[in-house]
């Protein structure tokens, strides 16, 4: 049974309105503590740490993870559900209002309002006025929107670096990534290359599929229908022989190749011979160390030198809830599926909380 650190006395949500809300939620906690939402026992999501005490207890019809400092959550029915944000001591300072939100990155979160999308702060201001049918999340200064079926890229105060001229292609949106490592993949022609943060072509479009920067490198597409990786001037630095690609983390990235997944280093040395049914999470390759792997649609985890740590033994990848979190291990804590049940687990495999518990 999950312990509960305090308890919840249910209140009335005052008026909606951007700003602090006076709402008794929870006691105060450090804000370098580590928090993980999980849904308790009367279906209402909360937030555990660690150790998986509820630290601040179920509340929300729903809950995003933490995110500078502030989390995105939710009240209501599905019909009327508004969305406002908290920070780590479960108080709202951002009072649901909103239909829809993106995380905050860059000190700015999307919103959604009578179907547009904008932008706020982190005190809740509307700082970009909604008018985009959809927005990437900023990040280096700069965000993709889409208006009119055209992508073009934002400034924070909402002045357009490249007015709208990326159109969907058959890959996806105009713009497919936020900016990584100052780069942007665009779509031109049904090709994509990439643009600077100032809006110019830092590799032009030539690839059939592409993906965003980690660690000086990105995935790629060649006409062959295969994958590899280019370098940040657009040189093909590992060529494209892989079925598919994922991106790299601390050194490694999950390849496919022959339907099963291993592991290269940033020279395109395979490092992990290929022996998986499914390698890399949500984002990609290792994370705090670990990697996720999956044999016989069961998850669990292998160290940098492909040594397994924790057995497979959770539920399969298809079953991934990216709203609480990506398998990957973040603060020590990993989210996983448990008989069908969301739950998480330490770097020992040990399970620390399960949701309904």
């Amino acid at each position: 049974m999950i312990r509960y650190a305090a308890l919840l006395i249910a209140a009335s949500l005052a008026a909606c309105g951007s700003g602090t809300s006076n709402l008794p939620f929870t006691q105060s906690v450090s804000k370098t503590v580590a928090l993980f939402p999980l849904r308790g026992p009367g279906g209402l999501f909360g937030y555990i740490d660690a150790s998986g005490t509820f630290v601040i207890p179920p509340q929300f019809a729903a809950a995003a993870p933490f995110q500078d400092g502030l989390a995105d959550v939710a009240i209501g029915d599905p019909e009327h559900r508004k969305h406002g944000f908290i920070d780590s001591s479960g108080k709202f300072v951002i009072n649901p209002q909103f239909d829809e939100v993106g995380s905050f990155s860059d000190g700015l979160a999307s919103v959604k309002i009578s179907g547009l999308e904008g932008f706020i702060d982190q005190q809740g201001k509307v700082v970009i006025t909604p008018q985009y049918s959809m927005v990437n999340e900023f990040n280096d200064g700069v965000a993709g929107v889409e208006a009119a079926n055209k992508w073009g890229l934002i400034d924070k105060e909402g002045h357009y670096i490249v007015n709208p001229t990326f159109e969907w292609g058959p890959h996806g949106a105009g713009i497919r990534t936020k900016s990584s490592e100052g780069l942007i993949a665009v779509q031109v022609g049904g090709k994509f290359g990439y643009i600077d943060t100032k809006g110019k072509f830092a590799i032009n479009p030539q690839f059939v599929d592409t993906d965003a920067f980690s660690e000086g490198l990105s995935a790629f597409m060649a006409d062959n229908d295969k994958w590899g990786y280019i370098d940040r001037d657009g040189k093909i630095v590992i060529p494209a022989t892989f079925d598919f690609a994922n991106r790299f983390h601390d050194g490694l990235a999950a390849v496919e190749i022959g339907k099963l997944y291993g592991f290269i280093d940033r020279t395109g040395r395979l490092m992990i011979t290929p022996q998986f049914d499914y390698a890399g999470s949500v984002d990609g390759g290792l994370s705090e160390g670990l990697a996720v792997v999956g044999v016989t649609r069961k998850i669990g985890y292998i160290d940098h030198a492909g040594h397994t740590v924790i057995p497979p033994q959770f539920g399969s990848s298809n079953e991934v809830d990216d709203w609480l979190n990506d398998w990957s291990f973040h603060d020590g804590v990993a989210s996983v599926v448990i008989n069908g049940k969301k739950g998480y687990i330490n770097r020992g495999g040990k399970l620390i909380a399960i949701e309904g518990q």
